[in-house]
């Protein structure tokens, strides 16, 4: 009988590790599949300022968001990229105008007491780019930024670690 159940316990760790392989297979081949289509990214952009990001989500130009496109046509600019728009530099990169508008922020949300400065700039400019584009959200609704913006704004206002959060969904609370 221990022999029985030696053989047993061998095939069920047997099946364990098949099942760990397999999950693993399934992992890489989402990894290897995740990394295609970030390589497509690369291809499709349009503007020629995005890179990739670490998310497939985060890896949109802002040649293909209607509303980015729409900010471009506002100001009649025939701009390859948001970023070389005058509201984008002046709105989401200038720190006068960042400073305003955190101050703005802070009336209505409090500050950001754990945040370094370039953290601040940095939401700010995020916050800014999106009420330029799409005007204003309402809470706890998000929309993925272009690569080229996301960039071109760490790029800025940079972490010295150079690690960044990227995009975050609402708290369900």
């Amino acid at each position: 009988r221990k022999a029985d159940n030696m053989a047993s316990t061998d095939s069920e760790a047997q099946s364990d590790a098949t099942v760990s392989i397999s999950d693993f297979s399934s992992d890489e081949q989402k990894d290897e599949e995740e990394n295609e289509l970030k390589l497509t990214f690369c291809h499709r952009c349009q503007c020629q300022c995005c890179a990739v990001m670490p998310l497939v989500m985060e890896c949109i130009c802002c040649r293909e968001i209607n509303e980015v496109q729409g900010e471009m046509l506002r100001r009649g600019v025939n701009a390859s990229c948001i970023t070389e728009v005058d509201s984008f530099q002046t709105c989401c990169l200038n720190p006068d105008v960042l400073r305003v508008a955190y101050y703005a922020y802070v009336d209505h949300h409090g500050r950001m007491e754990e945040a370094t400065s370039h953290e601040r700039y940095r939401y700010i400019a995020y916050r800014q780019f999106v009420r330029l584009c799409w005007g204003h959200l309402g809470r706890a609704v998000r929309v993925t930024l272009p690569s080229c913006a996301v960039n071109k704004i760490r790029s800025t206002f940079s972490a010295p670690t150079g690690q960044y959060v990227g995009f975050l969904y609402p708290a369900l609370d």
